[in-house]
């Protein structure tokens, strides 16, 4: 990745930052990944002056409406692989309650 001459960060690892910082990663722990990535040194400033920039947005989301009701669906089920008659035979063994 290129960096033009007098600026700071380019979109694409604007893209990048802002995605790393909605997974729940540290602006240090951001800095380091980006360093490891692209060979590129960011300062854990420049991270947080472009996750402010998203920071409203975050909480508009975060305190938006819910619905009355949410659709939950639960399944759960073993597979077990037996040896029978030298052949391998899938035994799928499913819990209801």
């Amino acid at each position: 990745m290129i960096v033009k001459k007098r600026e700071s960060a380019t979109d694409g690892v604007e893209n990048v930052i802002i995605s790393l910082y909605a997974k729940w990663m540290s602006k240090s722990d951001i800095e380091e990944q980006i360093r490891e990535l692209y060979d590129f040194n960011i300062t854990t400033s420049t991270i947080s002056r472009i996750t402010d920039r998203i920071t409203d947005d975050i909480i508009t989301w975060k305190n938006r409406p819910l619905e009355a009701t949410y659709l939950i669906v639960w399944m759960d089920g073993i597979v077990f692989k037996v040896r029978e008659n030298s052949k391998v035979v899938i035994l799928d063994y499913q819990c209801r309650s």
